[in-house]
């Protein structure tokens, strides 16, 4: 697998894939062409640059090796837990690093000098932080030091890309009020939705869903959807096809937009089945990773009106249900196995007890 990526980035990267998009908006930043940066990426290579130690090519490299080995490795960081067993920390690691290293998606954009690749670094990083802090038995300074990690990836994605940022940062807090586990969903969701809907019908929703989703009116492609948040009444059926086209996948304007749905929808939708129905076995850190999830999408599916750049949004949203999964799978292999331990205990203790009172038989008919 490894050879493979580096064999197709040596054949395909930068050229085929480096034209008339954000990396050369980047590339161009950083040779001083051009001054519009929205983010804190184009500044970053501006001042590799300056220090000499810029290249498009190089950092392409680099920006692979991320994906090839440190995104796969602090994914299975964020999935296993210090009491974990040998044999459950080794199979929860190697198979979110299989399935990390198959994203297509986190793959296309190692090709280039696009930030998500190393936005996606950052925060799989911080949800290694998450796990730690969260786990039980920590002593206060250990945590605290996870702590200041954490903050400091959760600032450095809000300099990346400010409302991934803020949804991370709100997911923590709203982990301790949210109890996916014992949560009555279909409360949660009329509340969500009606939430929304007020929010849009009082204007407070009008930068994103409607100023910033107007730029891509002019847009013209088969991968411009057309959906308009134009009125409080269609608002929410608007959103929930946003919801289905976007997230899910449903929407194929061209033979090449099933790829993606069969590479990438299919996994998401079975793995969101299987999470609602094994969600008792869900933890705080699966709550923290399910309030991000919709924090962090709601923002892109009112603002982004583009397929193409909808597959690139989602992938965070994608990394975080495959962890959610991995964890919950966990917590419920450990309970089976606890379960298990009980049960065969119980018989044992059983005998022991007959045992000791065959000894006490014995001992009053001695006397």
């Amino acid at each position: 697998m490894i050879v493979a990526k580096i064999l197709v980035f040596h054949l395909c990267a930068i050229q085929p894939f480096g034209t008339q998009g954000d990396a050369d908006q980047y590339h161009a930043y950083a040779l001083g062409l051009d001054e519009v940066a929205y983010t804190a990426w184009p500044p970053a290579l501006r001042f590799l640059r300056s220090t000499g130690r810029y290249s498009r090519e190089g950092i392409a490299w680099v920006l692979l090796g991320l994906n090839i080995l440190a995104i796969p490795a602090l994914t299975a960081f964020a999935v296993i837990r210090r009491d974990m067993m040998p044999e459950s920390r080794r199979s929860a690691a190697w198979a979110v690093v299989v399935l990390v290293s198959l994203y297509p998606a986190l793959y296309f954009y190692a090709l280039d000098i696009y930030r998500d690749e190393f936005m996606m670094f950052v925060f799989v990083l911080g949800l290694s932080c998450t796990r730690r802090m969260l786990d039980e038995g920590l002593r206060r300074w250990v945590r605290w030091s996870w702590a200041l990690l954490w903050m400091a990836c959760a600032g450095m994605l809000y300099t990346l890309r400010p409302y991934l940022g803020a949804a991370f940062l709100v997911a923590l807090p709203g982990a301790l009020l949210f109890d996916f586990s014992r949560a009555r969903l279909w409360r949660w969701g009329l509340v969500y939705l009606a939430s929304l809907n007020l929010a849009f019908a009082l204007g407070w929703l009008d930068r994103v869903a409607v100023h910033y989703r107007a730029i891509f009116a002019t847009f013209d492609g088969d991968t411009t959807i057309g959906i308009v948040f134009d009125s409080p009444w269609a608002f929410l059926v608007q959103f929930i096809r946003s919801w289905l086209y976007q997230m899910l996948g449903l929407y194929f304007p061209t033979g090449v937009s099933w790829l993606p749905f069969f590479l990438e929808s299919v996994s998401l939708i079975a793995a969101s089945c299987w999470l609602l129905r094994n969600r008792r076995y869900a933890d705080r850190y699966v709550g923290f990773l399910v309030v991000f999830f919709f924090a962090y999408a709601t923002v892109w599916l009112l603002g982004n009106d583009n397929l193409g750049a909808a597959v690139r949004l989602r992938m965070f949203n994608y990394v975080t249900v495959l962890v959610a999964c991995r964890v919950v799978w966990g917590n419920r292999a450990q309970m089976v196995f606890l379960k298990s331990c009980n049960d065969s205990a119980e018989p044992a203790q059983l005998g022991r007890q007959f045992s000791a009172d065959d000894d006490d038989t014995a001992a009053v008919l001695k006397q």
